[in-house]
């Protein structure tokens, strides 16, 4: 805090969300500059439509949110608003 006051910046925000239904988002970065983005993380090869859904919902919630779907798949798609992105693209992410 003091940091903050003494550049006149502030930092990034950092954590998860659960809906009412239970469903946990895995990472939520609250960006001063670029806004919000969520990330979710698959197991699974297979995507079902009510993970992305809920995601969506999400999205819906928070206006003008990045919402980024990763899992073992072999190239990037989107879906709507939200991207389905390999895992190897987390090694590149800037965190």
């Amino acid at each position: 805090m003091a940091w903050n006051s003494y550049f006149g910046k502030k930092k990034n925000r950092y954590y998860y969300y659960r809906s009412s239904g239970k469903f946990i988002l895995h990472l939520i970065e609250d960006d001063i500059d670029q806004g919000l983005s969520a990330f979710q993380i698959h197991m699974n090869e297979r995507i079902k439509l009510p993970e992305l859904e809920r995601l969506k919902a999400f999205a819906k919630k928070a206006k003008k949110a990045n919402c980024t779907f990763f899992a073992p798949v072999s190239k990037s798609w989107k879906d709507d608003e939200i991207k389905i992105t390999p895992w190897e693209t987390l090694i590149s992410l800037r965190i």
